[in-house]
């Protein structure tokens, strides 16, 4: 060995040895403790580091007191759709109609101030070609009593009334019935 060598063997062969433990000190560390090693509610809440675990990894029970405290009060909601309130069904009906006769236009009309919701005709007693010829809303006109005048064309939200007329083929009288569904609409 040279004087040289000889001086530096000590350092190397220092170096060297703590090169190996320092590798294997870690391993061994690691090895050492595992979650076999801890007891059973041995570790608290200072010995987890914050926000290492996920709630996936939270029981049932620490799940639900994690609530906190209630919110304030929404704003209030928008104002919701009309209503419809009071419903009536109203009917009218005509005289007996003999065999080849049309019925004439029959009207069932709302109380003032309620809307027609829906309507129709038929006629009593069947016979398959006695036929409603037409059936629909119209608007009512009104006295200042409230008893109905006359009508006139409906828009699909002044319908206050149903009107329908026929025609009769069989041979047995029978009348058309018109009945109109009435309604408080807002």
């Amino acid at each position: 060995m040279t004087n040289s060598t000889a001086r530096h063997a000590p350092i190397i062969l220092l170096a060297a040895v703590l090169l190996v433990v320092g590798t294997a000190g870690g391993a061994v560390a690691a090895k050492m403790i595992t979650g076999k090693d801890v007891k059973n509610s041995s570790l608290t809440g200072k010995d987890i580091k914050n926000g290492s675990l996920g709630a996936s990894e939270l029981s049932t029970s620490a799940k639900t007191t994690l609530k906190g405290n209630a919110g304030a009060p929404g704003a209030p909601g928008a104002p919701g759709a009309p209503g419809i309130s009071g419903y009536e069904n109203v009917v009218a009906q005509s005289g007996l109609i003999l065999a080849g006769d049309n019925a004439p236009l029959t009207l069932a009309y709302c109380p003032k101030g309620k809307k027609a919701v829906g309507g129709g005709a038929y006629w009593v007693g069947f016979f398959p070609l006695d036929t409603i010829a037409g059936s629909g809303p119209f608007k009512a006109i009104y006295a200042p009593d409230g008893s109905p005048l006359s009508y006139e064309a409906a828009t699909p939200t002044d319908a206050s009334g149903w009107g329908a007329s026929g025609h009769k083929v069989g041979a047995t009288a029978r009348s058309l019935v018109v009945y109109v569904t009435c309604a408080n609409v807002s």
